[in-house]
């Protein structure tokens, strides 16, 4: 298992550690009243997984010492893409911890496309992975043979467990597109291996056959 927390700007990664839920006591004292909403967001889901720690996968006490990178990016608004200055000076902030360093997209319209190809052409460089989250994403990605695509939860659009009770929610809600041995097989000919779904119920049994494909599992998402 791995993790990576989810950084949007170089306020976060410049106190990552306060941002972890280990004795999350500090994180008030960042907050202004101009600090960006997904900065704020973010400081709300670490007390949350504080709150449950009980109930995940980690134990907190050593959660600072799984983390093993990062995502970059903002995976909603394309107007906050980072730029090349951006994440050159990420990747200078974490080189001393040898994070691994994932580029995060937003799903793009036309106007965006010349700004993600200098991105991916700088990416491409040293090799990347990088999170796509629409079709045209996918197709400019591929162009460049050192990018690594993994697919954005926009590629696994769940419905959340609302107004539903649990006989319809197992039943019909909690299946997902990759189930589908041929969809797997779709993806796994454009050399594309993992795929990304936020933390909701569905079947895990088809990971085990083939064509196998790896999952990045989004938290803090909670019913």
């Amino acid at each position: 298992m791995k993790l990576y927390l989810k950084v949007n700007n170089t306020k976060i990664l410049k106190n990552i550690e306060l941002l972890v839920p280990k004795y999350n006591t500090k994180v008030s004292n960042l907050l202004s009243k101009n600090s960006p909403i997904e900065y704020i967001t973010n400081i709300k889901s670490a007390n949350t997984l504080d709150e449950q720690k009980d109930e995940l996968f980690f134990d907190n006490r050593e959660l600072l010492h799984l983390v093993k990178g990062i995502y970059y990016g903002n995976s909603s608004c394309e107007h906050l893409m980072p730029t090349i200055k951006d994440i050159v000076e990420v990747k200078q902030m974490i080189k001393p911890k040898k994070y691994n360093f994932i580029f995060v997209f937003a799903p793009l319209s036309e106007f965006s496309f010349e700004k993600a190809n200098e991105v991916l052409e700088y990416l491409n460089h040293d090799g990347c992975e990088v999170v796509v989250n629409d079709f045209g994403t996918l197709e400019l990605a591929k162009s460049f043979k050192n990018i690594k695509i993994i697919l954005g939860t926009n590629f696994t659009k769940t419905i959340k467990q609302v107004f539903t009770n649990d006989n319809v929610q197992n039943n019909i809600l909690n299946h997902i597109e990759f189930e589908n041995q041929e969809v797997r097989e779709f993806y796994k000919s454009l050399n594309i291996s993992r795929f990304s779904i936020e933390n909701v119920k569905f079947e895990y049994d088809f990971l085990k056959s083939k064509p196998f494909m790896y999952v990045d599992y989004y938290y803090p998402y909670k019913y």
